[in-house]
């Protein structure tokens, strides 16, 4: 049975704490849920059974699992509230439209795990101040229009793999130490978050290997926003994460060929000059170079060969070094 709300519909204040049907939905015009319960609080040591708002039997089963609060493949044509709602038990919104309006979750409270898998968001999607006590899973959703999650908490992990993004802010997100921000195969066009809040937080090691491609994305996503110290930081730390994954020695080659050249190189970069982003590391060695050979001249003079080789190493190698260093930084 297919059910069709043609006007605005209102559940404002509304507690579902039985079951509740709702079948195969569509929401001509705007929907209210403000400051609706669904389920008891946990903490009431009570039970609510299972709230759904389903689509046909059939594409049900095509989907593993089940929620306590189902909202699978609703359609919301117009504007949807949602802001200052419990969610007391999981909550599953998977492959929902939301509609051609804006989709309002602020200062939401979801005590179990958010599954908004395959959901669509139009327009502006709002989860501002949200907190999410169990994982945020948007696993390919589509965000075409502006999302912002600004001050909201995550308890957990968000999930945004495979997710379609054009812009998204993530400005004073709270996360708790163990939580996790999955990019992997992501595709986001502007990505507001500094890179201090982000770098502890982002999951590159997977069961498959390494996801280096959600870094180069970020330093490029950096440097269009026009920070770059972010986009600086962002690039040292994959560059040196990236490092810490090789072995100097490399198996099953000849004895010659054994010796893992690409490390040395890694860290004769990483050391030098921070992959090119740390001016002071090549300040450093110049710094070094100088007294050194200012030391040798003193002592032995301007043809010993040894004043010869510190002053060729500085002025060939460790001056220019800090001088392409300077000019990255001057020219951008």
């Amino acid at each position: 049975m297919e059910t069709y709300f043609g006007g605005d519909v209102t559940f404002m204040g509304a507690e579902f704490g039985e079951d509740v049907n709702f079948g195969y939905i569509k929401f001509g015009g705007d929907v209210n849920f403000r400051n609706t319960k669904f389920g008891k609080d946990f903490h009431e040591n009570s039970y609510a059974p299972s709230i759904r708002f389903n689509t046909n039997s059939n594409k049900n089963k095509s989907i593993s699992g089940s929620s306590d609060i189902d909202f699978r493949y609703c359609k919301f044509d117009g504007k949807v509230y949602f802001e200052d709602s419990r969610f007391y038990l999981d909550a599953n919104f998977y492959a929902v439209w939301f509609g051609k309006e804006f989709a309002k979750f602020q200062d939401v409270r979801f005590k179990g795990n958010a599954s908004f898998k395959a959901a669509t968001f139009p327009r502006f999607a709002n989860f501002m101040s949200a907190w999410f006590r169990g994982n945020a899973d948007f696993t390919e959703a589509k965000f075409t229009g502006d999302a912002r999650f600004d001050d909201a908490h995550i308890d957990k992990n968000i999930i945004l793999t495979g997710a379609r993004i054009g812009t998204m802010a993530l400005n004073n997100c709270q996360f708790k130490k163990e939580s996790e921000i999955l990019l992997k195969e992501a595709i986001f066009n502007r990505l507001y978050i500094k890179w201090d809040s982000l770098k502890m937080h982002l999951k590159y090691k997977y069961e498959d290997g390494y996801d280096w491609a959600t870094y180069s994305a970020l330093v490029k996503n950096f440097r269009d926003l026009v920070r770059f110290n972010d986009a600086d930081d962002c690039y040292y730390d994959f560059r040196k994460r990236h490092q810490d994954t090789k072995n100097w020695s490399i198996e099953n080659t000849s004895r010659i060929s054994r010796f893992n050249w690409s490390k040395l190189y890694d860290w004769i970069g990483l050391r030098s000059c921070g992959y090119g982003t740390k001016l002071s590391f090549s300040f450093i060695w110049v710094v070094i170079f100088a007294v050194i050979t200012l030391y040798t001249y003193n002592k032995y003079g301007s043809d010993n060969l040894r004043t010869i080789c510190f002053g060729l190493f500085l002025s060939g190698i460790v001056l220019p070094l800090f001088i392409v260093v300077l000019a990255r930084k001057l020219i951008r």
